[in-house]
């Protein structure tokens, strides 16, 4: 108790003793645990080897500690081998590229079901191959999936969330674009298989990871080796594996243009933020003067081409492609059940006889008039009118001409997948001989054309197009086809048994976006 009764009474010299023996235990640490100075023999290290050099009395070697390992460097590590660092870049953290393991281990069999984060962790999908109905989205949480087969895409998934969908089979993308996600959605495949992308397909909305290669021409194409429309990505492709780099299959015929695309979209830095990046330690050893590392500078990023405008695919005819009638009474027309449909009737007249002019036009119940587009004149008798209807009613309906005789031809096709306005760069001509018109067009539009001669004349139709309608009512005959486009323009034109009066029009119908 005297001892105890000792400390009491002097209190502030019992604090003292004990902070002393603090001090020197801290710096005993210090030189246990940190580099010698005197055991790095920093003089071997002249400036741009291993290591950069203090020239001071008291000699350091001064940069980043990291994995290697030098005979001449000595003293307590991080790890038992350890070199210095003098380029400055070794001051920022690196990344790697991971394996389809890794990423799948880290961030699908060790995720868990995150109600609260608002993620799903869907259970294992084995149906082989999958389709875009096995894989929805929802419109609550983020979905997370595992297939152990291949994925055939013909079409977006269901819903509006962020996706990312792993494949331990092939990814193929088959006829149709996927143009899937919002502002801030989006989805992600990570594949351990090959990538194959049909020469059809022209938009892709998404980023694609994948170990095997990917083909944007179709399953084992070559570079540029498929003449095909181009390919805009939205997002990116990635190669996991420097040996299987991707394989850009397109060509243009025009060679003015990139046969493939790639647009960088910001959204996908966030979704992707946690799946690339590592997270790594850096540190610098401080004597006397703290470290500070030069920053490099900011790289100028370079400009992202602003793609041309990629001309659209043909859209495809609906069901009934070659309807043709004669008369008053009219017929039936099936349009299909499809979206952005449209409806084309060419009509064919004598226009000396002004009671056979065509003055309208309708479909379905209740009835919808046609909008009149072009019409051309011959002085000498033919008269061909083109008209149109934007979305006309699914299935097979009523067109009903409003006309005062029977002496009518008529021609009419009904398409789908069509943009939802009135046919475009539509012209007119007339003439004898031989009939031809020249309508501006780009390569992938659906060029369509109504021809009218009199009587029951010899139609035959040009080189390259399809003839839908051919037929006479008598005293009027009409021609309607169709032809793919051209860059720059088209030429559509027919022939006749005998140089006859012609009145001839035509537009361009292009592919809805």
């Amino acid at each position: 108790m005297q001892g105890f009764s000792n400390k009491l009474r002097d209190p502030s010299g019992f604090a003292l003793r004990m902070t002393m023996v603090l001090f020197l235990l801290l710096v005993t640490l210090f030189y246990i645990l940190s580099p010698k100075p005197q055991t790095l023999t920093p003089t071997s290290f002249a400036a741009g080897t291993e290591c950069q050099v203090d020239t001071s009395a008291n000699a350091r070697a001064s940069g980043l500690i990291s994995i290697g390992a030098d005979s001449a460097l000595t003293g307590k590590f991080g790890n038992p081998a350890g070199i210095c660092a003098y380029d400055p870049k070794a001051a920022f953290i690196s990344f790697k590229l991971p394996t389809y393991a890794e990423l799948k281990s880290r961030h699908f069999d060790q995720a868990k079901d995150n109600p609260t984060a608002f993620v799903n962790k869907n259970t294992m999908i084995t149906v082989n191959p999958a389709t875009q109905a096995n894989i929805p989205m929802g419109a609550a949480e983020d979905q997370l999936y595992y297939l152990t087969g291949n994925l055939e895409l013909t079409g977006n998934p269901s819903g509006s969330r962020t996706g990312i969908i792993f494949i331990d089979g092939n990814l193929n993308i088959s006829f149709a674009d996927i143009t899937y996600g919002t502002a801030t959605t989006g989805l992600v495949f990570v594949v351990k298989g090959n990538v194959n992308i049909n020469a059809g397909v022209q938009i892709i909305n998404t980023v694609i990871i994948s170990q095997g290669t990917i083909y944007t021409g179709g399953t084992g194409c070559t570079k540029s080796s498929v003449s095909a429309p181009a390919l805009t990505i939205t997002g990116s492709l990635i190669s996991l594996d420097s040996t299987k780099p991707i394989v850009f299959c397109r060509i243009l015929s025009d060679n003015s243009t990139p046969a493939e695309v790639i647009n960088h979209q910001s959204k996908y830095v966030v979704i992707l933020r946690d799946l690339f990046s590592d997270t790594l330690q850096k540190w610098t050893e401080v004597a006397g003067v703290p470290y500070i590392a030069t920053q490099l500078p900011t790289p100028t990023p370079t400009p992202t081409p602003i793609p041309t405008a990629t001309p659209p695919p043909p859209p495809t005819l609906a069901l009934v492609a070659n309807t043709q009638s004669t008369g008053i009474l009219g017929w039936n027309q099936n349009c299909g059940s499809s979206t952005q449909k449209m409806l084309i009737v060419t009509t064919a007249e004598w226009r000396g006889d002004a009671s056979s002019q065509v003055s309208g036009i309708s479909y379905g119940s209740p009835a919808r008039s046609l909008t009149k587009l072009n019409q051309a004149f011959n002085i000498n008798g033919p008269l061909v009118t083109i008209w149109y209807l934007i979305d006309p009613d699914s299935g097979t309906n009523l067109v009903t001409p409003t006309t005062g005789t029977s002496e009518v031809a008529f021609g009419a096709s009904c398409w789908q997948g069509v943009t939802q306005s009135a046919p475009i760069n539509s012209i007119n001509s007339t003439g004898i001989g031989t009939p031809s018109i020249n309508i501006s067009s780009f390569s992938g539009d659906m060029v369509i054309d109504g021809i009218s001669v009199l009587g029951s004349n010899t139609l035959n139709v040009g080189l390259g197009q399809t003839q839908m309608s051919n037929i006479s009512s008598g005293l009027a005959h009409i021609g309607h086809s169709r032809k793919v486009g051209s860059p720059v323009s088209t030429t559509m034109t027919w022939s006749t048994a005998a140089d006859k009066n012609w009145a001839m029009v035509g537009a361009v119908l292009r592919q809805a976006p």
